[in-house]
């Protein structure tokens, strides 16, 4: 299996079906058509495309009869359960009502009953399980399938699919004309795809979505005088990956060319992080309203210390989280207190990868801290989706150093860094979440940090000066983000099977941190050096500033695959429990 199999379609859920009509009994014959369906079979069947095996890449070259068609197709349909291709190529033909039909061998312009009503097609694609469809119409009039002129019940089909996640594509707008041009081995429309596919687009990111390939074919076509195509579907479906970029994978990644934004972007929709449609308002029965305009609507999750809460802001219409103390720690009256420095220590900071603060409340209810509600999920949730890449883990931690290098130049030390308190968007944003165990800089002994007879934090991410109650310095922030990086290029915590906190905090106190490429041999051995500074035992031989570690991570040629180890896998993550999720573990020094 290739290194993008989580990226591209996995090959054994995966059915294509390549239709093409090149000879004819009455319409002009197509030798390029011949072509274009040998060479898409070549690319989808080979290690460089998306690796089918040939019984689930289906070649039509001589269909006479719409069951030649719609009997391999239903078939594909049904069996499909990653992605579903449907290719045409061939003459197009209308009716009198401009209802578009694929041509067979013995099809005649002025008989659309000797065709297949593309109605069909579309039937079959709205109708299979698989979660990526995608239909590819290079013929004459092939435009006419984005338009509102067809049946109802094809419209219907079109809202279907849309909704979805499929996809069309066609070498045509409307009823107007493709082109083969005469001497050319491929039609004007596949041999522009078939070199994105190919030999990739040059300076473009490591992936070529649908969009972004049918921009190039696009622009391309237009270069050369030549018909424009055409594309509908919904957005989330223009973003499915159609094939690894070769002009970028010839080499590997340098800083300047890694298109970190659009990584991001694409991991969330490989990994299918969840939408961010907005909660209903809570029924008025129900209504429970906190400082007289958030009104709660349910629980997000509980940790050691608190819970916190989704609810709507009722004066500006809209979602926020708001944070509480359990009910019993609530009555220690300095707890409140630290509640309250939380708040205090995130509003003063201001970066679009920090969860902002809005608003304090203190009343009847309780004191709250109501903050900006983050949609997606938290980085222990995405490792349990599937497996992510080097480059991907990168593209997440140069976001998450970015918002900690604005907080320490702040005074503010996180203290809890880890995948739980990480959170990723449906858009490929990052979010850092929950500073309840922050300390200020310059006064590091205020709160939960008052004593050295206390160890605060998530004892897996914890540094040995934590362990042994030195005050926080920003080398903490640094190794949690060490801890994290080497989960997520690995799978698993440095010390994942030491058992008991205690054994956890022996380990990090006197053993040596495996080398990453030692648990994943498919790592590059450059990681090592990065990650195994990271999470030195004594500070000073750590990075000194989340600058300095960010720029070493970007040094270092990161591979863009997804590596396939059967020793890491996600049933081997260790579950991070509710408390430690929440980030506000208190436990008393072992």
């Amino acid at each position: 299996m290739n290194n993008l199999a989580d990226s591209l379609p996995d090959p054994a859920r995966t059915r294509a079906v390549l239709i093409g009509v090149s000879s004819y009994d009455h319409l002009e014959d197509l030798p390029a058509v011949h072509n274009n369906i040998k060479a898409l079979q070549r690319f989808l069947t080979s290690a460089d495309g998306w690796e089918l095996p040939s019984s689930n890449c289906s070649f039509l070259a001589h269909p006479r009869t719409p069951s030649d068609i719609m009997t391999v197709l239903q078939e594909a349909s049904s069996e499909a359960r990653d992605t579903l291709l449907v290719y045409y190529a061939g003459h197009g033909v209308l009716d009198d009502e401009l209802r578009f039909y694929v041509s067979l061998e013995n099809s005649k312009a002025d008989e659309p009953w000797s065709c297949v009503s593309y109605e069909w097609i579309g039937r079959s694609l709205a109708h299979s399980p698989a979660p990526r469809r995608i239909a590819i119409l290079d013929s004459c009039f092939s435009g006419r399938v984005h338009r509102g002129t067809m049946s109802a019940a094809s419209g219907a089909v079109r809202a279907q699919t849309a909704a979805r996640g499929a996809v069309v594509l066609t070498s045509a707008r409307d009823d107007r004309v493709a082109l083969a041009p005469p001497g050319e081995k491929y039609t004007a429309f596949t041999g522009e795809l078939l070199t994105v596919l190919r030999e990739g687009i040059p300076e473009g990111p490591p992936v070529i979505s649908v969009d972004r390939a049918y921009e190039h074919v696009k622009n391309a076509l237009a270069a050369r005088g030549r018909p424009r195509p055409d594309r509908t579907g919904s957005d989330t479906a223009g973003r499915l990956i159609l094939a690894r970029n070769r002009a970028f994978t010839l080499g590997r990644a340098t800083p300047t060319q890694v298109p970190f934004t659009e990584v991001l972007r694409n991991l969330a929709l490989r990994l299918g992080i969840g939408s961010a449609a907005e909660p209903p308002m809570p029924k008025p029965h129900d209504l429970l309203v906190i400082g007289g305009r958030y009104a709660v609507d349910g629980l997000v999750g509980s940790g050691g210390m608190g819970s916190v809460y989704r609810a709507k802001d009722q004066l500006l219409g809209r979602v926020v989280a708001i944070k509480s103390l359990r009910r019993d720690l609530s009555e220690d009256s300095t707890l409140p207190l630290i509640l309250r420095d939380e708040a205090r220590a995130v509003a003063m900071l201001n970066h679009p990868a920090i969860a902002g603060v809005h608003d304090f409340v203190e009343g009847d209810e309780g004191n709250f801290i109501v903050m900006e509600y983050v949609y997606g999920e938290n980085l222990m949730a995405v490792l349990r989706r599937g497996r992510i890449s080097p480059l991907e883990s990168v593209a997440l931690l140069r976001v998450v150093l970015d918002a900690l290098k604005h907080a320490h130049e702040s005074g503010i030390i996180n203290c809890d860094i880890k995948p739980g308190n990480i959170m990723l968007t449906p858009d490929g944003r990052v979010k850092v979440l929950d500073f309840g165990v922050a300390s200020l800089a310059d006064n590091p002994r205020q709160g939960v940090h008052s004593t050295e007879w206390s160890i605060v934090g998530t004892p897996s991410y914890m540094p040995p000066e934590a362990i042994r109650g030195e005050a926080p310095t920003l080398h903490r922030d640094l190794y949690g983000a060490g801890v994290t990086l080497y989960e997520l290029l690995t799978g698993r915590q440095p010390f994942h099977d030491t058992g008991s906190a205690y054994k956890i905090f022996h380990a990090i106190t006197s053993l040596p941190v495996p080398p990453p490429s030692s648990v994943n041999p498919l790592l590059d051995p450059a990681c090592d050096s990065v990650l195994l500074k990271s999470l030195a035992q004594n500070p000073a031989d750590r990075f000194q500033d989340a600058a300095g570690m960010k720029a070493a991570l970007e040094a270092i040629s990161w591979s863009p695959h997804v590596y396939e180890d059967p020793t890491v896998m996600s049933d081997e993550i260790q579950p991070t429990s509710d408390s430690e999720q929440m980030g506000n573990s208190r436990t008393s020094d072992a």
